[in-house]
């Protein structure tokens, strides 16, 4: 599964569904994009746009905590 920006769509990093129902960034594609965090902002900036993919907090049905990224600055 592939996380695409929410502004142009270009390829932020591949996931991984796990058999829990979590998902987890797959870090053998060598993806460059690190999860960053401006005041109480965090976001994952796009390579190909500069977009900031902005995140939320949330937690997974078995009580991980996560983040969904929800749009794009």
């Amino acid at each position: 599964m592939k996380e695409l920006c929410r502004k142009c769509s270009g390829v932020l990093f591949d996931k991984v569904l796990l058999d829990n129902g979590s998902i987890q960034i797959n870090s053998e594609t060598g993806s460059k994009v690190r999860l960053e965090r401006e005041g109480e902002k965090m976001f994952f900036r796009c390579p190909y746009c500069g977009a900031k993919n902005v995140t939320i907090p949330c937690t997974s049905k078995d009580g991980l905590t996560q983040r969904k990224i929800t749009h794009a600055e």
